[in-house]
């Protein structure tokens, strides 16, 4: 699957910060795009009704807009088929009302921002995590929630998940870690949401969706070295440069 370079000069449109934030949503569902047909207009119309859903129902904080996503709009985490590819398209997320706990993050966000709230991502290892906080102008988190289970949590409850994710020798080296709470940008979730994809293209042997996806990482993090480096091996690879066994890491 080659990159599309219309799709490619979208996402590069949506991630230009000149005129203010990333376009989280926009650039979440050109991600979705990248091989299949999305409706992007479509899907943003989506957002924007569940944001006047959930305004209507007087939601006025992180805990609240988590409670109405799930219980009202019947959004929920995919715990039965949660390495389904589907889950990581935004787009089919919104249709199905079912995902993993990055693209539901993007959902509350999204909502969040359109209710006002300053909410962010949380990068926490294995399992994203969504906060509020007290306004852009403050570091203060005022709530934290995991949007895979659509509940507000405490940290305590974040750490006892980490134990259940690594087990607790790990759980206790990865809790040390002092940016573990601490917000995403957006190009860090986006980053993240090519990740998943990425290693499910890999898994599956798919060299051509494997690099489309890489490709996109380097618009959003084109610095990065690793991913240089990957860019190369896997180009090499995909003209018969390296045989089978030289595959990178693609992690």
């Amino acid at each position: 699957m080659a990159l599309d370079p219309d799709r490619r000069a979208a996402f590069v449109a949506a991630l230009d910060e000149t005129a203010g934030e990333v376009d989280l949503v926009r650039a979440a569902l050109l991600i979705a795009a990248q091989g299949r047909g999305v409706d992007v207009a479509g899907a943003e119309a989506r957002v924007q009704t569940l944001i006047a859903q959930a305004d209507a129902t007087g939601c006025d904080s992180l805990p609240a807009l988590a409670a109405f996503l799930r219980d009202q709009a019947g959004f929920s985490g995919n715990a039965e088929n949660y390495y389904d590819a589907d889950n990581s398209y935004l787009d089919l997320v919104l249709e199905r009302r079912v995902g993993i706990p990055i693209t539901l993050a993007v959902l509350h966000i999204a909502v969040g921002e359109g209710l006002g709230l300053d909410v962010r991502g949380i990068g926490f290892p294995g399992h994203f995590l969504v906060a509020e906080y007290g306004g852009r102008d403050s570091g203060d988190e005022i709530a934290l929630v995991d949007p895979f289970a659509g509940r507000a949590m405490s940290r305590d409850d974040a750490r006892a998940l980490l134990v259940t994710l690594y087990g607790d020798e790990r759980a206790a080296e990865v809790g040390r870690d002092p940016a573990l709470f601490a917000p995403c940008t957006s190009r860090d979730i986006l980053l993240r949401m090519l990740e998943n994809l990425k290693q499910l293209r890999a898994r599956d042997g798919d060299l051509g969706g494997t690099l489309a996806l890489l490709e996109l990482q380097l618009v959003v993090r084109p610095e990065q070295f690793e991913l240089r480096a990957q860019h190369e091996s896997l180009l090499k690879r995909a003209f018969g440069g390296l045989g089978d066994g030289d595959a990178p890491a693609v992690h």
